[in-house]
């Protein structure tokens, strides 16, 4: 179930970022902005902090969940 879940997520947003959508208070418009700035993965994100996510258009809360989600994912 859970794979069927997370496959779901990547085609919705046409990226493995689909996986940020499960992530309270961040939508569609703000993974959108990530992948058309060129990245496409977790691992395009690891050296990014909010401020950074912030210069791609990303609102300032959203930015800091993004980032507290792709530390713990690269532990």
């Amino acid at each position: 179930m859970m794979r069927a879940l997370k496959l779901i997520e990547c085609i919705a947003v046409g990226s493995e970022l689909g996986v940020l959508l499960t992530i309270k208070g961040v939508g569609r418009a703000s993974v959108k902005k990530i992948i058309e700035s060129g990245i496409e993965d977790f691992g395009g994100l690891e050296n990014f902090d909010s401020s950074d996510l912030a210069n791609l258009g990303v609102k300032k809360k959203q930015a800091e969940l993004i980032v507290n989600r792709v530390q713990r994912s690269m532990r």
